[in-house]
């Protein structure tokens, strides 16, 4: 992941729990060829997910394909990604 500003949350054994990133997100996944770019992102290290925020966020297939939204789950464990409505819980 590649963002302007990274903060990382720690747990009670000073080990990171949880990503926040800021500003030009951007991930690639070089297994699947995919790459998503949002404004923000919440990566839960354990639950292996990661929530891209942003107007718009992008996300483009090998193949070519591209879908646009504002809200996208990303489960790195399932290797799958989707749109969000504004008001489902990730």
């Amino acid at each position: 992941m590649n963002c302007e500003t990274l903060t990382v949350e720690l747990d009670e054994q000073q080990r990171a729990r949880r990503l926040s990133a800021i500003g030009a997100v951007k991930i690639v996944d070089s297994v699947s060829g995919r790459t998503v770019t949002g404004e923000s992102a919440e990566h839960d290290l354990a639950a292996r997910t990661v929530l891209v925020l942003g107007t718009p966020v992008v996300l483009s297939e090998a193949g070519g394909a591209t879908v646009r939204g504002r809200r996208l789950l990303y489960d790195l464990a399932a290797g799958s990604a989707r749109m969000l409505a504004e008001d489902e819980s990730p």
